[in-house]
């Protein structure tokens, strides 16, 4: 998931992995939604104790949400992760569901930052980022650190 009130939109993007392909489905992208409304969604859609990964940087939210009851975790950001995430989308062929609009245009219009001379750089543009950044964020937890907190070392 991540995070929006007025101007960017909350979202929730179902991944999942099969070989070499990656499958993507939009749940929810919209705006001025509360912890609360965010709840009953989840409730509505009977999500159940499936693992959810929000956007780090809203930790209240994602403690309400862990009240309500949900399996949430704090997707891990840090240096370089946004570059780390998308190279780790760049691996799987994707697969966006028709019904994911929003998603799609995300996909359509993302794009990496330029120098004034027209040179890309190695940072993307700040917009129509949304699902991409609920999709790093499972890509990132789930496959880049598979085993991260499963075993205790002793």
């Amino acid at each position: 998931m991540d995070y929006g009130y007025s101007n960017d939109p909350t979202t929730m993007i179902g991944v999942w992995k099969k070989g070499d392909d990656l499958y993507i489905k939009e749940f929810l992208y919209r705006t001025g939604m509360t912890n609360k409304d965010i709840h009953d969604f989840l409730k509505q859609m009977n999500i159940g104790r499936n693992q959810i990964y929000g956007d780090s940087a809203e930790p209240k939210t994602i403690d309400e949400l862990y009240r309500f009851g949900w399996n949430i975790k704090p997707a891990t950001k840090g240096q370089g992760s946004v570059n780390i995430g998308i190279d780790m989308m760049k691996r799987y062929r994707l697969n966006v569901t028709k019904d994911s609009i929003n998603t799609i245009k995300e996909f359509r219009n993302y794009k990496w930052q330029e120098d004034k001379n027209g040179h890309i750089l190695n940072s993307p543009v700040d917009m129509f980022n949304h699902s991409i950044d609920a999709v790093r964020y499972a890509l990132y937890d789930k496959l880049a650190r598979p085993n991260y907190g499963k075993y205790a070392i002793r």
